[in-house]
């Protein structure tokens, strides 16, 4: 097989990388179905494709430019080190958050019982002035309004002197809540200020919460479900888990079209499917007829499709008949044949193959009927048809993604520990160390507490990193996402605009602007006109298409013309209208080697 794969690979090179099937034939003196069997293989393995003349001959090409290189296992690499770095990150964040917050605490009970001694240490003399020149050592409290002292009596209160005081001091603690009224009123016009601008911003860079094209917006993801108490902290920073990744999502889509349209395949369909640009689209569709032999045909208007026999014959039951016997639940031989439009016996066939599939069973009286309140009827039903169940570009647009793993009413515990330790962290890395190598805390001397070079770090630095980290990361994953839903919000208008194209190209080859908005039914508007221009100029880039010089609509716009998109739509209609679909269905076995 190799053999004949590197003779067609050296045959095309010698004939200028495009050879028809006679010019290889020529090259080679292979064999045509030899030539056929392998040619999609060795086009699709050097980046090549398949095109048809004018004359509906297939053509087949080599890559004439270096295939893009497959980033696939940079990426898995990468996630992997992302993995790892964030399994260590979340251990170490663990240990600080938890064993420094009990250490923390420790400390602060023991700051607070040493600040209640020293507060008993005194003289026995309590002041509650705040004059600063108050001398409790022999209660000399001129100046002061009120000291308390075991062998004096207190100030009268009720003196002139003592009232006026008061007043004064009345009139001071007005005065200071009017002047925080009027900072906080000044605060508040600041903020709405900088929102303002904030918003402004935004709208001017694209990045606004709620942005809107075409009529869409994204919609906001939302975290409902509670994750355990550890679960929760790596929720916090580093989101809500993702969902798991199939790699062959799209291969499974691509094939389960495939089997629901009769095997059939263009280009045109593939593009539709994934929201590629036509040249990737043929890559793709060829890598299909490679892996799951398909085969090429040319329609009557020079289309090419992929016929994929074998991929679309199936076992199990018609999917309409199944579902048709579901709502049914008991069903009748006459009932089956009038349904089907097969005569008695071929319905008898197919309803004693449903029974014996999904548990129905045959009730014999005037009439054989077949009942079906077996639950395995509906489970194989559903199975089936998420089997054969597709979904087009723009039956899947993006969101905007939580920032937050954990939902609102939950977060203040991780938030109090973070900042309990963001404190304590900050404030034992502000400890000062005295000349005689004392560490001074609070102005008080505590003595030899902590070593000033290793254990300020362990105690300090490294909780105070883990710690702010817990709130930088989130807010980097939240700027991350305003970048990312100004993608995804195009995106999802890019494959919205595919709906409209791709069904207006049924009826006609031509398009224009104001198509675009009456399918979408948006207002016809200058601003949103001129978006659909915008995006039927980067279809004409990405499907061939072309620009009529002469045809304009009614407000001066051009009109674009798809003709490979719209004969290949076409071409492929009327190809799977010709398809027997029962003729794909398996009826009766012949022989099993199992018997």
């Amino acid at each position: 097989m190799s053999d004949v794969r590197d003779q067609l690979t050296n045959a095309l090179h010698q004939l200028g990388g495009t050879a028809t099937l006679g010019d290889l034939a020529s090259a080679t003196a292979l064999p045509a179905g030899t030539i056929r069997a392998h040619i999609l293989a060795v086009v699709s393995g050097t980046g090549g494709r398949v095109a048809v003349s004018d004359q509906g001959i297939l053509v087949y090409s080599l890559a004439r430019t270096r295939r893009p290189r497959d980033h696939a296992r940079l990426r898995a690499l990468g996630r992997a080190l992302y993995r790892a770095v964030q399994t260590l990150y979340f251990g170490g964040l663990v240990l600080f958050l938890l064993a420094y917050f009990v250490f923390y605490v420790a400390l602060l009970v023991a700051i607070a019982i040493a600040g209640v001694a020293m507060l008993f240490s005194g003289d026995g003399c309590d002041c509650d002035c705040d004059c600063g020149g108050c001398d409790c050592g022999g209660c000399d409290c001129s100046g002061c309004d009120l000291c308390v002292c075991p062998d004096r009596k207190s100030k009268a209160a009720g003196s002139p002197r003592q009232q006026r005081r008061l007043q004064r001091r009345a009139e001071r603690a007005d005065h200071r809540e009017a002047r925080r009224a009027r900072f906080a009123e000044r605060r508040r016009r600041r903020g709405e200020r900088r929102q303002a601008r904030l918003r402004a911003l935004r709208s001017r860079l694209g990045m606004s919460v709620a942005p809107a094209v075409l009529g869409l917006s994204l919609e906001r993801d939302q975290v409902t479900k509670k994750p355990s108490r550890l679960r929760s902290v790596h929720a916090f920073v580093f989101g809500p888990p993702s969902a798991p990744v199939d790699p062959q999502a799209r291969t499974r889509n691509l094939i389960a079209y495939v089997r629901e349209s009769g095997g059939c395949l263009t280009a045109a369909d593939v593009a539709s499917l994934t929201a590629l640009d036509l040249e990737r689209a043929d890559a793709l569709a060829l890598d299909l007829a490679v892996q799951y032999e398909g085969d090429v045909e040319v329609s009557e208007d020079g289309a090419l499709i992929y016929v994929f026999e074998e991929l679309a014959a199936t076992a199990g039951e018609d999917l309409d008949f199944l579902d048709w016997l579901s709502q049914q639940g008991t069903v009748t031989v006459s009932e089956a044949a009038r349904h089907l439009g097969v005569d008695a016996a071929t319905a008898r066939a197919h309803l004693e193959r449903a029974a014996r599939r999904h548990g129905g069973r045959f009730v014999h009286g005037a009439e054989s009927r077949v009942v079906f309140n077996d639950p395995r009827l509906e489970r194989n039903l559903n199975q089936a048809a998420r089997l054969r169940d597709y979904t087009y570009a723009w039956d899947r647009l993006a969101t905007s993604p939580a920032v937050l793993g954990v939902p609102a009413g939950h977060r203040g515990w991780i938030i109090g520990f973070t900042l309990l330790n963001l404190a304590m962290s900050t404030a034992l890395m502000l400890i000062g160390r005295n000349p005689d190598g004392s560490v001074t805390l609070f102005e008080q001397d505590w003595g030899p507490l902590l070593s000033y070079s290793s254990d300020i770090l362990v105690l300090g630095a490294l909780p105070f990193a883990f710690s702010l980290g817990v709130f930088l990361i989130p807010l980097v994953r939240l700027f991350a996402r305003m970048v990312g839903d100004r993608i995804r919000l195009r995106r999802n208008a890019w494959r919205v605009f595919l709906l409209a194209l791709f069904h207006r190209l049924e009826d006609s080859d031509r398009v224009t602007a104001e198509h675009i908005l009456i399918d979408l039914d948006l207002p016809p508007m200058k601003d949103l006109r001129r978006t659909a221009r915008a995006l039927l100029e980067r279809a004409v880039r990405d499907y061939e298409g072309s620009v009529d010089p002469e045809g304009y609509d009614e407000h001066g716009g051009h009109t674009y013309v798809f003709e490979r998109l719209h004969t290949e739509l076409t071409s492929a209609a009327h190809a799977r209208l010709e398809v027997d679909m029962s003729a794909l269905r398996v009826d009766k076995i012949v022989y099993d080697s199992a018997r």
